[in-house]
């Protein structure tokens, strides 16, 4: 079985993207990152012996990465998408920036999960007790 990696699949991407419209007016990462899991289904499939990937439903969820992701009040606000209204809850602390939002559809309604950073200098560990060797 033939698998084509991550980056001649971007590669082929590019390309469809030049000759169909459609492709040109999603967002880029989140096509990115579903070849992405599809490379690491195939990978894990060839190294740790799991199944073959199988086929999921269309948007069931998806995942957009951006630094120009907001929080303005109880609105999200997302590049190419409308400002969104939320029900939050917990609030996000001071001094962390939203890197990623994962959008998810269930019968019960839309969900968004927020993946967060802190910039912060962590202090490397101080050597204690006794050297191995």
């Amino acid at each position: 079985m033939n698998i084509r990696a991550y980056h001649f699949q971007s590669t082929e991407l590019t390309k469809a993207k030049k000759t169909n419209p459609l492709l040109k007016s999603g967002n880029a990462q989140a096509m990115q990152q579903t070849l992405r899991k599809l490379d690491r289904a195939f990978n894990d499939m060839k190294s740790k012996g799991m199944g073959f990937p199988r086929y999921k439903k269309k948007m069931k969820s998806f995942n957009l990465i951006s630094n120009k992701i907001e929080l303005n009040g109880s609105y999200l606000k997302i590049p190419l998408l409308k400002n969104i209204k939320l029900k939050k809850s917990r609030d996000i602390p001071d001094g962390f920036k939203i890197k990623q939002a994962q959008i998810i559809k269930k019968a019960s309604g839309y969900y968004v999960n927020l993946m967060i950073e802190l910039d912060v200098d962590v202090p490397l560990p101080s050597p204690h007790g006794h050297a191995l060797g």
